[in-house]
């Protein structure tokens, strides 16, 4: 007797929740895709595009131009005599005009020089009024000696006795005259500066101590900004030391730098458009007066000269600054426009 087959799993009864429920699990996620939205492929936005007129006329070139300020104008103000530093009225930074206290020195020594001075010149001036006043008293005495000899009061002898009287006092008083002049004459500048002369005059040496007096107050010399300075209070300075740095504050100049191939092609006088980050609502102008001949070998760089145009009072020697300059374009030469500002319409591009 043959063995009975295996049931047929497919004639296997199942229960009908399971039956259904791969039906169900297919109307529910063509539901869920059906719900979502359809996904759009992303869109770069569009780029911005600035328009404008086109006008005829003629090409210009611009060059943008980096540089640096510097002052036109800068001296050392330095110690016209020796002395140790009593006030410092100035710091580096400070405008000042013309003749503004900058520093003093101790003028002690420089009092009592002069002191000295005027006092040899009252006495000279006194000897030479001393001197005078006895020839004129001996001129009175002389007449009234004559006036006695006449009327026979007294005799010849008296008479050249007062006349001898006379004459002495005159040649003192033209001795005194002439050390005065000699004195109001002074020593010459070679006897000064080897300081083997000794003071002749009582005028030269106190114009001498006045002129030392002064020179203990050091003055500007010119209107500007201190930029440094070299003592402090109680520092002794020596003749010729020096004591600050002073720059012009009004007469500034830009040396800008501008590429090789477009340096041959710069004049002078041409405008120069000037701006300085570090004064953002300053907008000068400058003239270009000078190129310099020669070129940086790296960059290949050469530097122009700029006079600025009144500078403010902001804008300091050292300062970055930028400079524009429109030219014409020569003939033979194209436009360049970027790539991206083109479009091909047939066999024609448009900008």
């Amino acid at each position: 007797m043959a063995p009975a087959p295996p049931p047929d799993s497919s004639d296997t009864p199942r229960p009908a929740g399971l039956a259904l429920l791969p039906r169900w699990l297919g109307l529910g996620t063509r539901s869920y895709l059906a719900g979502r939205p359809a996904e759009v492929p992303a869109v770069p936005p569009p780029r911005p595009v600035e328009l404008t007129q086109l006008r005829d006329g003629q090409p210009q070139l611009t060059l943008q131009l980096l540089g640096q300020v510097e002052a036109l104008g800068q001296t050392t103000v330095r110690a016209q005599t020796a002395g140790v530093v009593t006030r410092i009225a100035v710091q580096p930074g400070d405008r000042v005009q013309t003749g503004t206290l900058l520093a003093t020195l101790d003028a002690a020594d420089q009092q009592v020089t002069l002191a000295e001075a005027e006092a040899r010149l009252a006495q000279a001036q006194s000897e030479l009024k001393a001197a005078q006043a006895q020839e004129q008293a001996a001129a009175d005495q002389w007449v009234r000696t004559q006036q006695l000899v006449a009327e026979g009061a007294l005799s010849e002898r008296a008479l050249v006795e007062a006349r001898a009287a006379q004459d002495s006092a005159r040649s003192e008083r033209l001795r005194a005259a002439a050390l005065l002049a000699e004195a109001e004459a002074g020593p010459r500048r070679e006897e000064i500066d080897s300081q083997r002369a000794q003071v002749r005059a009582a005028q030269a040496t106190v114009n001498q101590a006045r002129l030392a007096l002064s020179r203990t107050r050091m003055l500007a010399t010119m209107a500007g900004r201190i930029q440094t300075r070299v003592v402090s209070v109680g520092d002794l300075v020596e003749r010729g030391d020096p004591v600050f740095t002073l720059v012009s504050a009004n007469a500034l100049e830009a040396y800008l730098e501008v590429p090789e191939t477009a340096a041959g092609r710069l004049q002078p006088q041409t405008s120069v458009s000037l701006t300085a980050r570090s004064l953002p609502n300053w907008q000068g102008r400058g003239i270009l007066v000078g190129i310099l001949p020669a070129a940086e070998p790296s960059s290949r760089q050469q530097q122009v000269r700029v006079v600025i145009l009144d500078p403010p009072p902001q804008l300091l020697s050292g300062m970055a600054i930028q400079g524009e300059i429109r030219q014409a374009m020569p003939a033979g030469r194209g436009l360049q426009v970027e790539r991206d500002a083109r479009t091909r319409r047939g066999k024609q591009w448009l900008i």
